[in-house]
């Protein structure tokens, strides 16, 4: 059994589960973006809808559409999302979770 576990960077005093997100696994590059986005968005919005909408758009534009973005304090969800694109990430005071769904059907 595969134990999830937390990275800390004492940089931005952030947390972040390791996930399949293949472009962290892949470059590192994807959780650097992330995190650059995120603290940004924090620091321009107050509201959780607009640091999401922030976030959503960033991921869209830079690889390709059809991201997810739910930030809050406190929230539960239960989602289908594509391989290797998944990521929960904490900020305080936020908790951040992106993911990847939708891409539309596959050729034939």
């Amino acid at each position: 059994m595969m134990k999830p576990f937390w990275k800390y960077d004492s940089e931005t005093k952030s947390m972040f589960l390791r996930s399949s997100l293949s472009l962290l696994n892949e470059q590192n590059e994807g959780g650097s973006s992330f995190n650059s986005q995120a603290s940004t968005a924090m620091g321009k919005f107050e509201n959780e809808k607009d640091i999401s909408r922030h976030i959503k758009a960033f991921f869209d534009g830079k690889y390709g559409p059809n991201w997810h973005c739910i930030v809050g304090k406190g929230f539960a969800t239960h989602a289908t999302y594509e391989a290797k694109t998944s990521m929960f990430f904490y900020l305080p005071p936020l908790a951040i979770l992106l993911y990847k769904m939708g891409s539309g059907p596959k050729p034939l």
